[in-house]
């Protein structure tokens, strides 16, 4: 099994960290919401490092993989 580092990211005004973390989980879980892309980093063998493969909507379900272009 490969090891991957997935991201979503957001920004929030927001009163406090946690305020701004409630907000985006609430975004996120909403059925409606469109913040559906995630950025999929696989780690760089014997390193701590990862690189990016792939960049996923999941509304469209579409998706960019970059080791397609690797050659």
């Amino acid at each position: 099994m490969t090891n991957y580092l997935v991201r979503w990211e957001i920004e929030i005004d927001a009163d406090s960290p946690a305020k701004a973390a409630e907000a985006a989980l609430h975004i996120q879980r909403d059925s409606d919401s469109i913040a559906t892309v995630f950025e999929v980093y696989q780690r760089v063998p014997m390193s701590d490092k990862h690189r990016l493969v792939a960049t996923i909507d999941l509304a469209l379900e579409q998706h960019y993989d970059l080791r397609e272009e690797e050659g």
